[in-house]
């Protein structure tokens, strides 16, 4: 085992949190924020450093304050914040946090939440309650900055990607005539975990969900679902009608291997097919022509480049190689990008989809994915992990692209 994850219990710098709360107060000053109430877990672990059931007001200037309701002893040994609180019982637990955002904000001020998340009862009972303050979405102000990784970032995201490339190299070994989906998946998630993968991935999305990720192989593989991504697969039950199933694997029918590791949080997301003897030739040609369109859009990730004009070179690339009728799915059943934001989310910013105006900025990290789905034959995919630098993208999954004929 080259890489291992669980090498310590890790705890986010001070100086790490301190960057991340001051970028928060320019950003609301600049658009107008008197404070912010952080109430979604994610964000909560990257402005405080913990993962506490609690909330936390982040002012436009002076010291944040983070009421924690469990476990605030272990909340005060993870993070390096020095004003947190006991949450009060919950019948003057609204009347104790009215209260303290009162007492800083002047009337007319906006109170920043994470509309896109927070349920709309608990925003209504601010407004309720707060008729002098406009409770305003500051989603976009939290989501851009958390989009730009710092060099502590970067070190977890690379050292997922490594985990990654290692497992990728055990397919070869693992992959058996008759072994299901859900076998192999098995088998790369048990030796994920013991290289300190964390088990799960976090999706902003709503409804949204996903685990280790996707093993597919065969015509299931096609099966379109819930999730918004471009490959979904049959699952093993309604319940949960994406991912590995029980397809087996067979001679000669590619399959595709789609997951994530978490590093202390952070992500990385990689795609690799693999084949018991040779493939089809129009299967194998077809994944060659999707490493060539990847390529072409690899060479956009750079700054100043808007997403959304990535997006329509990748579609003007699927039509050119005449694999327009499968690029992100088939017939009406589409996604509308073609790769995404990587962090403390798989879903972060920015989006490679259609129509995005958001530039690229260096220290972002983007997941490109371009994948084929073909009813009645799987799926051709590839998907890699690159940072955005000032110069050429930094790719951070390094593992062979082509297809492995086993």
């Amino acid at each position: 085992m080259t890489e291992n994850l669980h090498a310590a219990y890790t705890t986010v710098p001070a100086t790490e949190i301190e960057s991340r709360l001051l970028n928060l107060q320019t950003a609301m000053g600049d658009h107008g924020f008197a404070a912010a109430l952080i109430l979604q877990g994610t964000d909560l672990l990257y402005f405080s450093g913990c993962l506490a059931n609690g909330a936390l007001l982040v002012p436009a200037t002076g010291e944040p304050v983070y009421w924690v309701r469990r476990s605030l002893d272990r909340a005060r040994n993870e993070t390096p914040l020095g004003d947190c609180r006991p949450m009060p019982p919950f019948a003057e637990l609204l009347a104790g946090l009215l209260a303290e955002v009162a007492s800083r904000m002047p009337s007319g001020s906006n109170l920043g939440m994470e509309l896109d998340v927070v349920p709309a009862a608990i925003a209504d009972r601010w407004r309720r309650n707060l008729p002098q303050i406009d409770v305003a979405d500051i989603t976009p102000l939290v989501r851009t900055i958390r989009a730009r990784k710092s060099i502590w970032e970067m070190d977890r995201i690379r050292a997922a990607s490594r985990v990654a490339d290692e497992l990728l190299g055990l397919v070869p070994g693992m992959l058996t005539p008759g072994m299901t989906e859900l076998e192999l998946q098995a088998r790369l998630e048990y030796e994920a975990r013991r290289r300190g993968h964390l088990g799960f991935a976090r999706m902003r999305g709503w409804t949204n969900e996903v685990v280790f990720g996707h093993v597919l192989t065969g015509p299931r593989a096609a099966e379109r679902g819930y999730m918004d991504a471009p490959t979904n697969g049959r699952g093993l039950s309604p319940a949960f009608p994406q991912g590995a199933g029980r397809q087996p694997v067979q001679p000669g029918v590619p399959v595709s291997v789609d997951f994530m590791i978490n590093a202390d949080g952070y992500l990385t997301d990689v795609t690799r097919m693999y084949s018991l003897g040779s493939p089809p030739e129009d299967l194998l040609a077809a994944h060659e022509r999707l490493l060539d369109l990847n390529r072409g859009l690899e060479g956009m990730l750079l700054p100043g480049i808007a997403a959304g004009d990535i997006f329509t070179a990748g579609e003007r690339r699927a039509e050119a190689h005449g694999m327009a009728p499968y690029f992100l799915g088939s017939g009406g059943d589409r996604v509308s990008f073609v790769g995404h934001g990587v962090g403390l989310e798989v879903d972060e910013f920015p989006f490679i989809a259609r129509g995005n105006p958001q530039l690229l900025e260096p220290e972002m990290v983007v997941a490109l994915e371009p994948k084929l789905i073909m009813p009645g034959r799987g799926v051709i995919t590839i998907e890699n992990t690159y940072r955005v630098t000032a110069g050429q993208p930094e790719r951070l999954t390094h593992f062979d692209d082509r297809l492995q004929i086993l």
